[in-house]
């Protein structure tokens, strides 16, 4: 069979995230939960209640009327848009739940090809050291060969500017640094320093199909689907039950 490579699922480890960003998936899960619950119950028409109150004196003796009236005008059947419209509402809700979850490990997977990054930058930063480190051993040996006359000036200066070079390479990898750590700390409240970083294997192609974006278009084949199913039951014949007390 043939495989594939992927990062293994420890990326589901949302303990990476900062408290806010746990918050705001959160409170996306809670908008998509409760939107999709009006949705489900959105054929369901609200009960009418009215109050009337009327006093007149017209026969001179004063009259009191109150009236108080319930009316109720609700569909109980439209030839499958009611069912096709819970069906809707239920797989609209699958829908949006997988799309927070893949944006929660989107999030996830960020913070740690941040520190990834960081750890890179760092090896880069350590090697420029030594670099830096040579170039000042260069600078000492034509430094010394050019008052032996054994070259001229030309080969030492150049030895300079090639020492500059590397340290502004350097400065600019110190910031890169910098930039990735406060990348991360908008993902995460931990020390980079503390995360473990995860390990990569080899997983199999059913294992790779088996993730949420092919969910996310199964549930969006299913939304069409329904959706389809609901605006032609609401064309069609429509049984309304109507009555007031």
């Amino acid at each position: 069979m043939r495989r594939v490579f992927l990062l293994f699922p420890l990326l589901l480890n949302a303990g990476v995230l900062s408290s806010l960003q746990e918050e705001l998936i959160q409170k996306d899960t809670d908008r998509a939960v409760v939107s999709g619950k009006k949705l489900k119950d959105s054929w369901i028409n609200p009960i009418t209640l009215q109050y009337k109150y009327n006093r007149s004196n017209q026969t001179g003796e004063i009259q009191t009327i109150n009236q108080f009236i319930i009316s109720i005008n609700q569909p109980i059947f439209k030839s499958g848009a009611i069912w096709a419209s819970i069906k809707y509402a239920k797989f609209l809700t699958d829908e949006n739940l997988a799309k927070v979850e893949l944006k929660k490990r989107e999030l996830i997977k960020q913070a740690y090809e941040t520190i990834f990054q960081i750890k890179k930058v760092e090896l880069a930063i350590e090697k420029q050291q030594l670099l830096i480190r040579n170039a000042e051993i260069d600078i000492k040996r034509k430094r010394e060969q050019f008052l032996s006359g054994v070259i001229d000036s030309s080969f030492l200066d150049n030895a300079i500017l090639n020492k500059n070079s590397l340290e502004i390479s350097l400065n600019d990898l110190l910031f890169q640094k910098e930039e990735l750590i406060n990348s991360f700390q908008k993902l995460s409240d931990l020390d980079y320093n503390s995360v473990k970083l995860p390990q990569l294997r080899l997983i199999s192609q059913n294992e790779y199909l088996d993730n949420l974006n092919v969910k996310i278009a199964k549930r969006e084949i299913d939304v069409k689907h329904y959706l389809k199913k609901m605006n032609i039951g609401n064309s069609l014949i429509s049984i309304d039950l109507v009555g007031s007390y």
